[in-house]
């Protein structure tokens, strides 16, 4: 079975925290999918029914690092409140653009999401 990883770096819950804030402006639906956890709403975005019978999706949160030897088919790098400039100042950063420059070497299918599409422009 293939496995697809969300490398993640947020913190886990945050989605509901920032989606039930009225200053967002979020419709209700977008209120309730931010409530299901990190996986379920990157499963929804991917739009394809029953998904997990093809293919094992997994969250990996980069915040705390990236084991060495982490091996997936396909990457997806997530939005983050941090910002690819302060790779000098947050190591778990600096370490995820190294991560993905490898991956990018090995030729392993990546996908970036704002600051993912940072990580990604800046391993490269």
């Amino acid at each position: 079975m293939q496995k697809l990883t969300i490398l993640s770096s947020v913190p886990e819950g945050i989605f509901g925290s920032i989606a039930n804030n009225p200053a967002f402006g979020f419709t209700q639906a977008e209120s309730q999918s931010a409530l299901k956890d990190e996986k379920q709403v990157f499963i929804d975005a991917i739009g394809i029914p029953d998904i997990e019978k093809y293919v094992k999706v997994e969250v990996l949160r980069v915040m705390g690092g990236i084991p060495r030897d982490h091996d997936a088919d396909v990457y997806v790098i997530g939005g983050s409140g941090a910002m690819v400039t302060r790779r000098n100042q947050e190591e778990w950063i600096d370490q995820l653009i190294r991560f993905v420059g490898a991956k990018v070497e090995d030729e392993t299918p990546l996908f970036g999401i704002c600051f993912g599409s940072q990580v990604l422009a800046t391993a490269v």
